[in-house]
Formats: C-alpha cells, structure tokens, sequence
C-alpha cells in the first residue's frame, strides 16, 4: 500500500476516529494479502466463515460509516455470530484469493467467495445473503435500461453494476433477503422457498426531522453510484419538460447523462446537482427540508433501498418503481407502472392532484413505517434468524 499525500490524509482521518485496537486492526487489514479478519470468542467452538465487507469492523470514521447502511450492517452481523457461539473469518466478497483454511460450520455471504467457500466446505450449512433482486433479473434490466440509453442519444455506455453469473442460490441451503415480496417474485419459483425477509437497517440517524412547510412543487432524487439504472436520466428529462417545478439531484450521475442533456441543463434553472451528500449532514437536511416527493425510478433494487428509507424517514412522499418499493407502496406513495417518461409524468400529475389531507396523511404514514428500518431491529431479526439456523 503506497503512501501519496491523499492516502496519507485519509489514513490520518480514520486514526483520528477510530480506538488503538481498530486503527491496529485497520492496518493489519490493509496490509493483508486476502482481506480477512478473524474474530474469536472464548468458549466458541464452531467457526462461520462470512463474505462480505470486514473493512468495516475495523472502520469507526462517520464518513466511511455513513456511505452505506451495509457497514454498520456488518458490524452487527459478525457480533450476532459470535453471540451464537461462533469464531468468526469474514473476508472481502470480492477479493481473489485464497479461502482461509478452517473446517466451517456455516458459509454466509455474497458471491463470488460465498460460492468458492461452500464448494470447498460441502458439509457446512450454506446462506446466500441476498442484497438485491435475483441476478439474472437484475442483469437483464440494467442491460436493457443501458440500451434504451444509448439508443436515444446515439451513445455506447457500457452496463454497469452488473452483477455477477454465479450458481450460489443453487448451491445454498438457504437465502437470507433484504427486500419486499418484489424481491422474492424477482427469483425463480424453485427458489423462493428457500427465503426469508429481512429489514434492512438505515444510515440516517439524524433527529432533525422537524421540516417546514413543504413546497409541493419541490422534488428529490436520491441515489448512489448507477444513475441509468437508477433513472437519473429520465427524471432529468422530465424536469426539462417542467420549468414550474424544481428537483435536487442528490448522488453521482455518470457523465454520459450530463452529456446527453447538457444544452437544456445549461438553460434549465429548476434542476439543482449536488454530488454525493452526507444525508446526516446539515447540507443534506437544509436541501431536503421542504421536499415533498422523492422520485426514484430504479429497474433493480432489493426492495426499498436506503435512498427511500431516508426519504420516508423525513416524510417524503416516495414515488418508485415496484422492486424500489415498499409493501405498502399504495399507502405511502405511488408505484410507477413501468421505468419511463410516460410513468413519470403521470406520476407527476398524481402528486400535483393529490388533496391537501391525503398529501399530509401520506407523509405521516412514511414516518411511521420507516421506523421499522433501525439497527436494533436489524440486529433482532438476524440474531432471530441464527437461532434457527
């Protein structure tokens, strides 16, 4: 691991956050050859290996710790193992290298290392953890997203995210699923039997959930690294056509979309960029605190993702594709027919139509069912899980 000045800086970041035995443990970390850490617990005797993220046990930093609610995750999920009477090895899911050698008990985690360590171990009992829809679903969709993208501006955008082919639900004795009934419907029938739902947790701690009055002309786009897949484009496009309402676009958006759209947004003033935000910052509260509909017309998610959990969490009005969506969708917002202009915009006539006491109600019902997604219960529903493993 070379050391320029920006690395040397972020290095100096983390160390300021975290305790001694983590910045020691971040370091054996970095330097390690296959990214795994080992965890022990005196009087456990059975051993889990997990693929995932074990960056994140030895990461204290707020930064790194609020970019995803899967890091928080992971630090829950390897204590509930060693509470359950398991040593622990979890190593990065992606990382290519060797498997550390133990004679495992259980295998749980994401391709591709889940997949290599369940056929080294044949006898240990197997859980696919699955984060998003069933990957030849979600492949396909991104495909053909990437595709009508690059057929409307004569563009040649390779898929992104797309994510990997792997036999693991096959292979698997059973699927622990972050998501919704649309998640399950995204799996071959065979399969479904094999899961079981999880709610995730969220990354937003914030108390500041008092918001003034909502514009109802003010909309939000939240969403991380896939703005295609996630239809950045298409909600951009649609604002173009809607100089009277006004949206703030809160994430990464790949080049190739402001390409496409540069001459309108050069003129265009109801569109605002922001970048990736910190949504517990206080420049995060400040550009959603009279936002009164997120739109997010994702073709692949696990369920609703941590963009919408924010949203409902501050008591915005979530409009979304169905495998973005929550259960009760109907109650708390609107589920766009399909990912498409024409969606969009007769999702935009709803939201302008909605009476004044619907609207207010709404937003109430997404507080409270966004409780739902904190740590604890995270933490409950896992450690509930693992008993009955």
């Amino acid at each position: 691991m070379g050391f320029g000045i920006n690395k040397l800086s972020r290095l100096i970041k983390i160390f300021k956050c975290g305790t001694l035995p983590s910045n020691l443990g971040y370091l054996r970390y970095r330097f390690s050859k296959n990214k795994s850490i080992t965890l022990t617990k005196k009087g456990n005797e059975k051993w889990a290996y997990i693929s995932y993220i074990p960056e994140a046990l030895v990461r204290e930093d707020d930064e790194y710790l609020n970019s995803h609610q899967n890091k928080r995750e992971t630090k829950i999920i390897a204590q509930r193992f060693l509470d359950n009477g398991y040593n622990v090895v979890m190593q990065d899911y992606l990382i290519n290298s060797e498997i550390p050698d133990h004679s495992y008990d259980i295998i749980f985690g994401l391709e591709p290392n889940f997949t290599k360590c369940s056929l080294r171990n044949p006898k240990a009992k197997k859980v696919y953890y699955g984060t998003g829809a069933y990957f030849k679903y979600a492949n396909a969709a991104v495909i053909q997203r990437t595709e009508e993208f690059n057929a409307k501006h004569n563009m040649a955008v390779a898929p992104r995210r797309l994510a990997p082919e792997d036999d693991c639900i096959e292979i698997c004795d059973q699927i622990l699923q972050i998501g919704s009934k649309n998640t399950i419907a995204t799996y071959p029938e065979h399969i479904q039997t094999k899961i079981t739902l999880i709610n995730q947790s969220s990354n937003f701690f914030s108390d500041d959930k008092q918001r003034v009055k909502r514009n109802r002309h003010k909309y939000l786009w939240l969403g991380s690294a896939g703005s295609i897949l996630k239809g950045a484009d298409l909600v951009i496009e649609t604002f173009l056509k809607h100089p009277e309402l006004e949206i703030d676009i809160v994430g990464p958006i790949e080049p190739e979309v402001m390409d496409a759209y540069k001459d309108g947004l050069a003129k265009a003033k109801n569109i605002r960029f922001h970048g990736y935000v910190d949504v517990n910052s206080e420049t995060f509260l400040n550009i959603t605190k009279d936002t009164a509909f997120l739109l997010f017309p994702s073709v692949t998610e696990g369920g609703a993702p941590g963009s919408v959990i924010v949203a409902m969490k501050l008591g915005i009005i979530p409009i979304v594709s169905q495998v973005a969506s929550p259960d009760i969708i109907d109650e708390l917002g609107y589920c766009l027919n399909d990912v498409s202009i024409d969606s969009l915009e007769n999702a935009i006539e709803w939201s302008q139509k909605l009476d004044n006491k619907e609207f207010e109600l709404r937003q109430f019902k997404n507080k409270r069912y966004s409780n739902k997604f904190t740590l604890k219960n995270f933490s409950d529903e896992f450690d509930a899980f693992l008993t009955q493993c």
